[in-house]
């Protein structure tokens, strides 16, 4: 954390990555994608407003993160929100604001089979097999 001033706090936290588990069909549990939709990131942020239990943040593009430790808060207000543990205005201080998971992301949404599938192009790295001869 970095006070630049007076009424301006920087901060610096850990988003976690935002991933879903799709059934690929509906005959076999054991038939799961796990979809890594968005990475764990680090981000700076500027302090907006707090209150009991809620925090708002602005990130660099100036998107604003609703920080909460209500698992069942929403609002069509805020396209970012993340579900935190318990903090006190040290933890806000110190960057220590601990991030269970996402509650809300406009990427968080129901993807099929195949949209999952067509994100996987260029993403593996089979030269290290060479070519797998068909028997």
């Amino acid at each position: 954390m970095i006070w630049l001033n007076k009424s301006t706090l920087f901060m610096n936290l850990t988003l976690p990555p935002l991933a879903k588990q799709t059934k690929f069909d509906g005959l076999s549990k054991k038939n799961l994608i796990n979809h890594l939709i968005c990475e764990e990131t680090i981000k700076d942020f500027t302090f907006v407003s707090k209150n009991r239990n809620q925090l708002i943040l602005k990130d660099e593009s100036n998107l604003e993160y609703f920080f909460t430790t209500d698992k069942k808060f929403d609002s069509p207000n805020y396209e970012y929100i993340l579900l935190v543990k318990s903090f006190t205005q040290g933890d806000i201080d110190n960057s220590l604001i601990e991030i269970v998971k996402w509650i809300k992301h406009p990427l968080d949404k129901v993807y099929t089979s195949n949209e999952i599938i067509n994100t996987w192009e260029g993403k593996f790295n089979v030269s290290i097999w060479g070519e797998i001869p068909c028997l």
